[in-house]
């Protein structure tokens, strides 16, 4: 099922660029919310990423992102931080169960959806993956942004 007409609007946005292989998604995330939690920061709200290539050979370049509490961050190159952002115009799919094995489902289902009405992506793909209940079976929402 897709949905059209979503978005993401966020305040006090911090990102990390990681260039990994696929099976480190979830190492990438813990050396994020360490380093949040180094860099004395309070999130506020769920963790997101974004990926920024077509997979090749396993590998992926995603930037994670973190709403927090502060706004006003500084201090390390590592990092971008933006006051407000946002994407509109975006279609949104979902699911639940295995992740890895439903996420190129969902990518097929989008890019038909984009070629049979003739939209482009004007985005990367952004994942929000939410742990309700059962942590082994966690809630997916995968959007882009098309024009």
């Amino acid at each position: 099922m897709i949905i059209e007409n979503e978005r993401i609007a966020c305040r006090n946005i911090i990102s990390k660029r990681y260039d990994i292989n696929y099976r480190e998604l979830e190492a990438a995330r813990n050396d994020f919310l360490q380093w949040i939690s180094n860099m004395r920061l309070t999130p506020n709200g769920n963790l997101f990423y974004s990926l920024n290539n077509v997979p090749n050979d396993g590998r992926i370049k995603i930037e994670l992102f973190a709403g927090v509490r502060e706004d006003d961050v500084r201090g390390d190159k590592d990092f971008s931080f933006r006051s407000y952002f946002a994407v509109d115009n975006m279609l949104m799919t979902y699911f639940s169960g295995n992740v890895e094995r439903l996420t190129e489902k969902a990518y097929i289902e989008l890019l038909n959806f984009m070629e049979d009405n003739e939209l482009e992506m004007a985005s990367p793909f952004f994942f929000f993956i939410f742990f309700k209940g059962d942590a082994a079976f966690p809630y997916v929402e995968i959007k882009v942004g098309v024009q």
